[in-house]
């Protein structure tokens, strides 16, 4: 527990409350509750770790590459995408049956923000437009329909 850590470096580091609190800029009653175990801002307890060697609360780390996430979550969906449409292939091949249907995707960013969509930067629309196209025709081959059949 964070409360009970913080407490025991801060005495460790043999400083009262009154200094750890003065020199993050923030009151004492805040720095009492944060000991104690009780509801305070992420701010104060920032504030409060700046003063102590050697503890640190990284929420999102400082040197973490957004674009770089972003870039990872697009290739991730593409090789699952290439995935699902291989496996149905191979599914249709050994005469087992299909997988239940896949949930319709949702359009555009998933709720809580993030999603990437075919018109973001990074995503390439004619590999998503190539993708759907191979479940499109799998799914027809299990209906027993030709794949030139609209």
């Amino acid at each position: 527990m964070i409360s009970r850590r913080f407490r025991d470096l801060r005495e460790s580091q043999r400083k009262t409350q009154r200094e750890v609190a003065e020199g993050g800029g923030f009151p004492r009653s805040q720095l009492q509750l944060l000991e104690r175990g009780g509801n305070v801002t992420l701010a104060t307890i920032q504030k409060a770790i700046s003063q102590l060697d050697g503890m640190r609360l990284e929420i999102v780390p400082a040197d973490l590459d957004v674009e770089e996430v972003q870039h990872a979550a697009v290739q991730l969906r593409e090789v699952a995408m290439q995935l699902l449409a291989v496996s149905d292939r191979f599914l249709q091949a050994v005469g087992s049956a299909p997988p239940p249907p896949a949930p319709a995707a949702a359009e555009g960013p998933s709720p809580g923000g993030g999603g990437a969509t075919r018109h973001e930067p990074g995503v390439d629309p004619a590999l998503l437009d190539r993708l759907e196209k191979e479940l499109d025709e799998a799914q027809r081959a299990r209906k027993g329909k030709p794949a030139d059949e609209h």
